[in-house]
């Protein structure tokens, strides 16, 4: 479907984001025989936060939900290219499974997360410190924490003993190439009939007298359509707004800007891994043969850049982020040849309360959202696009999800989750981090 044509077309299912979310809604919402749009202000499936994502497939979380979902999801991620049918002459998105190391922190984290873990039946275990410099030789397993910035001294204190113990994850991962995840997504809903718009604003909502949704694009071209998704991603707050949906929502929602550093070891690199660092407010993972990328956990010595316009921001890695990080990664990987110059990318995150998305339908007939999924969501795609289609036609078939939440049944997982966890009315959940 080209823009020129949008007038007075009609879908079912128009959905605003074409990141990994939105295009697995799509995907989903296609499989259920729904005529659906794509709409995007971007030129390519997957080119917004997608694309600033690390693109890390942890299955630990601090909450049951979020942490079957990502488990879920792993059995897709590690057949992906079946998963999404991309022919064996193109590219397909890759999954590199070498598991996640959680190193132990300050704040005892270790066993709420193997607490959910032993609850989801995910596999897990715990290592001591012997085991896990055997594991990994090429870390400094001293306890430099807590975080501190480089230019302070605590920053250069004597390390307080060493870490005696972490957890480990063998399932999970990474794909190094997010934005292509995307793309195949988009590929497969496109094959099952769903348009894409690309390159197009939407500047204007408003329903018209038979309860349908007119979404009128920046070129002035207009798109009917019985139910609308917000999963712009960066963008989403002002799609809320012009949607009309929010006022009713319990959980806050804000934009920041967050960067990603790739730094290089100069020795040999011996079972690299994905690294959850709270000693330090790091983690990181492999890039390449040689380096890690490396980002914040968010903790204070990082700060937060809040961000009011999404159009405008500094989408380049600055010299002041790379040195906190990866000065901060150093201490952790000796062998790291840090430069002069910062390497890596600034994307937006598009962030709720609680760092746990928000899958619901909205106080406006046929509005439904999927935001606040930037830094935390990568992982599940392949599950959240059938998660929210089941709200989306379960409301179509008058079923009040407020009052009557849905169980979605997480078949390779086999349990089941409730809708209401994710919830626009939910109180906010400590359990939800990014990652």
């Amino acid at each position: 479907m080209q823009t020129a044509h949008l007038r007075g077309h009609s879908v079912d299912l128009a959905i605003i984001g074409a990141g990994i979310v939105g295009t697995s809604i799509a995907v989903a919402a296609a499989q259920r025989g729904l005529s659906v749009a794509v709409i995007d202000a971007n030129p390519t499936p997957g080119f917004g936060s997608t694309s600033a994502s690390a693109g890390i497939v942890r299955v630990h979380a601090g909450d049951l939900a979020s942490s079957l979902m990502s488990h879920e999801s792993v059995f897709a991620w590690k057949h992906w290219r079946d998963f999404v049918g991309v022919p064996a002459s193109e590219a397909a998105a890759e999954f590199v499974q070498c598991g996640t190391f959680i190193l132990e922190d300050h704040n005892e984290t270790l066993d709420k997360y193997a607490a959910v873990l032993e609850a989801n039946g995910i596999g897990f275990s715990f290592l001591d410190h012997d085991t896990l410099q055997e594991e990994l030789p090429w870390a400094d397993l001293d306890k430099f924490g807590p975080p501190a910035h480089p230019d302070s001294e605590e920053f250069w204190k004597e390390p307080d003993g060493v870490i005696e113990r972490a957890l480990h994850t063998a399932s999970s991962g990474y794909v190094a190439d997010p934005a292509l995840a995307a793309q195949n997504l988009a590929q497969k809903a496109r094959r099952l009939g769903a348009h894409f718009v690309m390159g197009q604003r939407v500047v204007g909502a408003s329903r018209g007298a038979g309860g349908h949704w007119q979404l009128s694009l920046q070129d002035g071209d207009v798109l009917e359509s019985a139910s609308v998704v917000n999963a712009a991603g960066p963008a989403s707050i002002e799609v809320n707004r012009l949607l009309g949906v929010g006022n009713d929502f319990t959980v806050g929602q804000r934009i920041i800007r967050q960067e990603l550093h790739h730094v290089t070891a100069s020795d040999e690199i011996k079972n690299p891994a994905h690294i959850v660092d709270g000693d330090l407010g790091i983690n990181f993972r492999p890039e390449g043969k040689d380096g890690f990328m490396v980002g914040s956990s968010g903790d204070p010595v990082d700060g937060e850049e809040l961000i009011s316009d999404s159009n405008t921001y500094r989408s380049d890695a600055t010299r002041e982020g790379w040195y906190r990080q990866a000065g901060r990664a150093a201490r952790r990987i000796p062998s790291l040849a840090l430069t002069a110059i910062p390497k890596g990318v600034a994307g937006l995150y598009d962030v709720t309360d609680d760092w746990l998305p928000i899958f619901d339908k909205t106080d406006q007939p046929g509005a439904f959202v999927a935001i606040g999924t930037s830094g935390n969501q990568f992982k599940t795609a392949p599950v959240a696009g059938d998660f929210l289609v089941d709200l989306i036609v379960a409301q179509m078939n008058g079923v009040n999800t407020d009052e009557h939440p849905l169980e979605v049944r997480l078949e390779e997982a086999g349990q089941s989750i409730q809708t209401s966890v994710f919830s626009r009315l939910r109180t906010v959940n400590d359990g939800g981090m990014r990652g």
